[in-house]
């Protein structure tokens, strides 16, 4: 019998093959987690897609699992670093100036973006010197690689190439080290073998390889350039590497090899491996043969220390030892049990690793500049700052800091008056833009000499991988974008007549914005009015009144009689506008009026001698619409201007001022009394000369209701000539009026809710008006909930019982204009009210003040519909109640948020916790979306519902009764046939024949887009 001895126990670390690869798998959503991979139900999927894929320990509780996932994922960061440092380096060997920045770093800046020309943004290239026009960068790579020793771009594609190849290779290594032999958990528990592995092997070795890199590459390569030699004439780097006799020219002791190093003699080293401190003259940076030894004697200490820790052969120290003999007097047990903790738990060893590292980055954050490591580093003051900034952010609350200062140092009333120089400014300046479009880009004199067969166009998109495709025929031999703002009409309407004049009134545009930032500047830092003029109501209103609404259109008249009237007649009547006088041809020569308008003829005469009726030639009363351009009368218009403009300058002599002659807002105020209204207005002055967000909100609220105003006033009375027949600019600016009106409204609430909580004291107003309305707040809101409830469950009961009866078949049984007629007498009543005053009040008139009231006949331009008789019935009654509706949800929730906006049951406290505050939790009874703040933004979603139908009302019914085409044998086709009447009595015709019938064909694949979109 043969003894063997006993054979050595092999320790299997990995296992082999432990998850199989699958692509199918990788390919499905959330396939980590059993919850996520099911599929969306919630949107709170898409967020946990996201959040959850590296939460390792949401997949399992298994550790060795979760210490696999982390390991691999290391390998999968240090790929996507080597792939960003390949795009570094490609992008400097492809974009940069880089050999024209070393061969004189001192002129020439580094650059490593260049704008490509496209739509003139290559403006932002820069001249970074040397020839080069680029973006100069801050990143540090240029000294970095002058360094490492790269003297060309070839070397940096080379480098991009290499890192290529890493990143390859970690990805590899992730994948094999999960997939293929993954480590057991006892290997990364082994803690004493990875310190050794990572002092020796990846501290050391690498400290190791990059002094050798320093020594034989970076040092005769930067020696070279310091002394000035062309970097064409430098020796490559693996010529110096393979050569021992190049180097041994700069540095003698390179010939005697690695003798003197065996022999201790390590003096002989001092040519290259230096220890003088300061830094290079000749670069600004630390001397890189400083940074040669400073390498090469750490790469030593962290070869030994790779050495400390107790492995295989029971030599050394072992951590947990170290850590348990460490106690103090007051530690009880003292590190006992981390060593557990930290060979368990990953967060644990995270915590000390980010710490330790976050800490490390700060100390480089200082050191970069005050130790700048490479030449000519610290001569580019951009870059010590961008990575000071980008190592160690730290941030300032300082425009928190700006935003209080005018509340507490500055007068408020100061910094709200200075912006609204700076909001006039930027109108101007968006003005001027648009003149400037018009004159550079339109088509505004092809449209002005054919508007019923050109469409307006100021956008022309430019070739541009084949983007021009937008660009379509609008006529008149012109290609671009159709454009719906109204421009070209009230340009027209204005006496516009070339696009030399749109260039001037750009120009003086931009020199009025300038006097508008001049003023706002001026009045804030030189001459700062005291809030007693602020607060001066009745001069306030004396000068808006009889300056800025009375002169302005006092100003406005005298342009249209001046200039538009005379060039509007000429154009309509077909004159080339080429041949018109110039505009101020008519402003200087009173002859050439008379020769349009006799009266012009004796001057101010009649105007003094009460003689008014001579002017009727150009200032008319006539109503209706001008059956040229489909526009009203812009004689009418001047007439309107000059007569509001008397209106008010008088309006602007009503306030009692100096002379103690006039009304006083205070005394009328205080004079109002109701019933029950207590004290009734008294006080109301004292809030609005003090609160500027009662007075703001005040403001919103009456030009919000005068926006909506216009957008309906904007298509019953066109007043720009060829506008009615424009649809869809006609669409577009009902659509930005009742959307700017909304948002107004909306914002009044919210300053009235500001005031409440802000401004407003309970203490010193007592019963009077606001008091009184705040004290039967529960009376109101709830009799205005009621009335939602009612409106609510009528309007869409009117329409839900003709969707169920349509569906039965029964129509003979809808509410419908040939059926059970719900007729809004109410609404008919006021239109034939309106159709049948011309002839009581006014008999000078030939029409009503518009023809959507009914009476007359329909007004055709180039054989488009300008305008004609809007018909009301049953369906109008049934979709006026929706909008009922929704205006009164909107209502109630607004004027809740203000009504309660500093106390309620739930939280009688609200005026401590200010305009918003979030949620209450339990301890209140869950009390959330109950501050003033989520009221609007509660209010604004009812809005956003409000306006919505309100536009799809009236895209529909304008379409269905009003837009068309009209026949020679005068027949009007209607663009969707008259169906309004009918379709739109159901929820079902909403959808089918509004709704999807204008809507383009749904796409299956868009399902994934519109999840993500939807989501976010």
């Amino acid at each position: 019998m043969i003894i063997r001895s006993p054979e050595p126990e092999v320790k299997i670390v990995v296992d082999r093959d432990p998850i199989k690869t699958s692509f199918e798998e990788w390919a499905r959503p959330g396939h980590f987690s059993r919850t996520i991979a099911k599929g969306p139900d919630t949107t709170t999927w898409i967020w946990n897609l996201h959040a959850d894929a590296h939460d390792f320990d949401s997949h399992t509780s298994d550790l060795e699992e979760i210490s696999r996932k982390v390991f691999s994922a290391h390998f999968g960061q240090l790929s996507i670093i080597f792939l960003w440092l390949s795009g570094m380096y490609f992008h400097g060997a492809r974009f940069s100036n880089y050999e024209a920045w070393l061969s004189d770093p001192t002129h020439i800046a580094p650059s490593a973006q260049v704008v490509w020309p496209i739509v003139g943004q290559e403006i932002l290239n820069g001249d970074v010197g040397g020839g080069f026009r680029g973006i100069q960068i801050t990143s540090g790579f240029f000294q970095i690689w002058r360094a490492s020793g790269i003297t060309s771009e070839l070397q940096l594609y080379c480098t991009a190439i290499g890192a290529l190849v890493f990143a390859s290779l970690m990805l590899f290594a992730g994948w094999f080290h999960y997939h293929k032999a993954a480590p057991k958990l006892a290997w990364f528990q082994d803690v004493e073998s990875m310190l050794n592995h990572h002092l020796a092997g990846l501290l050391g070795l690498g400290s190791l390889s990059w002094a050798g890199h320093q020594i034989h590459v970076s040092l005769p390569i930067n020696q070279f350039l310091d002394a000035g030699v062309d970097p064409k004439e430098i020796p490559l780097p693996h010529e110096f590497i393979l050569n021992r006799d190049l180097l041994a020219q700069l540095y003698p002791s390179f010939a005697e090899g690695a003798t003197p190093f065996f022999t201790l003699n390590w003096s002989k080293y001092a040519e290259f491996l230096t220890f003088r401190g300061g830094l290079d003259p000749i670069t600004g940076g630390l001397w890189l043969t400083d940074i040669a030894h400073h390498h090469l004697a750490i790469a030593i200490l962290f070869l030994i220390a790779g050495h400390m820790y107790r492995t295989n052969w029971g030599i050394g120290h072992g951590i947990k030892d170290i850590l348990e003999a460490h106690k103090g007097p007051f530690t009880g047990q003292g590190h006992k049990g981390l060593y557990e903790i930290l060979t368990t738990s990953w967060h644990a060893q995270l915590s000390l690793n980010l710490a330790m590292l976050g800490s490390l980055t700060i100390i480089v954050a200082h050191h970069m500049y005050s130790m700048p490591p490479y030449p000519y580093l610290a001569i580019d003051y951009g870059r010590p700052q961008d990575m000071f900034s980008d190592t160690a952010i730290q941030l300032q609350p300082i425009f928190a800091q700006w935003i209080q200062d005018p509340l507490h140092v500055r007068p408020i009333a100061h910094a709200i008056w200075d912006p609204h120089f700076g909001q006039l400014s930027i109108i101007f300046l968006w003005l001027s833009g648009m003149y400037f479009h018009g004159a550079r880009f339109s088509n505004y004199e092809a449209w002005l000499s054919d508007p019923t067969h050109i469409a307006p166009s100021a956008q022309v998109v430019w070739p541009i991988v084949g983007q021009e495709i937008l660009n379509g025929d609008v006529g008149g031999g012109f290609r671009g974008i159709q454009i719906t703002s109204g421009f070209f009409q009230i340009w027209r309407a204005s006496g516009i007549t070339s696009e030399l004049q749109l260039y001037c009134t750009a120009i003086g545009a931009l020199v009025f914005a300038s006097l508008m930032l001049f003023a706002g500047w001026f009045h804030y830092h030189k001459a700062a009015p005291k809030l007693a003029w602020f607060q001066d109501v009745e001069s306030m209103l004396n000068h808006h009144l009889a300056g800025l609404l009375g002169l302005g259109s006092l100003s406005w008249a005298g342009h249209q009689i001046h200039v538009s009237l005379p060039i509007n007649q000429f154009l309509d009547a077909g004159v080339d506008p080429k041949e018109i006088p110039l505009p101020h041809e008519f402003i200087l020569n009173r002859d050439l009026l008379a020769q349009l308008y006799p009266s012009f003829a004796e001057g101010a005469t009649p105007f003094f001698t009460l003689n008014w009726s001579k002017y009727a030639e150009f200032l008319t009363f006539r109503g209706g619409l001008d059956p040229i351009t489909g526009g009203l009368w812009l004689t009418d218009i001047a007439h309107h201007h000059l007569a509001i403009a008397i209106l008010f300058l008088i309006a602007g002599h009503m306030y009692r001022t100096n002379w103690g002659i006039g009304h006083g807002i205070k005394d009328i105020l205080e004079a109002h009394k109701g019933p029950f209204t207590g004290q009734g207005h008294k006080g109301l002055y004292e809030i609005l000369t003090t609160s500027w967000h009662a007075q703001l909100s005040l403001n919103l609220a009456m030009l919000g209701s005068l926006t909506i105003i216009v957008a309906h006033h904007m298509y019953s009375m066109p007043p720009y000539p060829y506008l009615a027949i424009d649809y869809g600019t006609q669409l577009s600016l009902f659509t930005h009026h009742m959307w700017i009106g909304g948002f107004l409204i909306v914002g009044a609430a919210a300053h009235a809710a500001i005031f409440m909580v802000r401004d407003y004291d309970p203490t010193t107003r007592y019963n009077d008006l606001l008091d009184r309305v705040l004290r039967h707040r529960d009376a109101i809101i709830s009799h205005l909930n009621w009335a939602c409830i009612f409106l609510g469950f009528h309007s869409f009961g009117l329409y839900i019982h003709n969707d169920t009866m349509s569906a039965l078949g029964r129509p003979q049984d809808m509410f419908s204009d040939t059926a059970i007629q719900l007729q809004p007498i109410f609404a008919q009543w006021v239109q034939n009210t309106h159709a049948l005053a011309p002839g009581i009040t006014a008999p000078g008139a030939t029409a009503s003040t518009s023809l959507t009231w009914g009476g007359g006949e329909l007004v055709a331009v180039g054989g488009k519909v300008a305008l004609l008789p809007i018909p009301l019935g049953t369906a109008d009654f049934l979709v006026h109640h929706i909008h009922a509706f929704t205006i009164h949800v909107t209502v109630l929730i607004l004027l809740k948020g203000v009504l309660f906006a500093r106390s309620s049951r739930l939280i009688p406290d609200k005026a401590n916790l200010g305009f918003r505050f979030p949620c209450d939790g339990p301890g209140r009874g869950g009390t959330c979306q109950v501050s003033a703040w989520d009221h609007v933004f509660l209010g604004l979603f009812w809005m956003y519902n409000a306006i919505s139908v309100v536009i799809f009302h009236f895209s529909w019914k304008m379409q269905s009764d009003v837009w068309g085409t009209i026949s020679d044998q005068g027949v009007v086709t209607h663009i969707t046939g008259g169906n309004f009447a009918q379709s739109s009595i159901t929820i079902n015709g909403w959808l089918r024949d509004f709704l999807w019938a204008q809507a383009s064909q749904f796409n299956v694949s868009i399902q994934w887009p519109w999840l993500l979109a939807r989501t976010h």
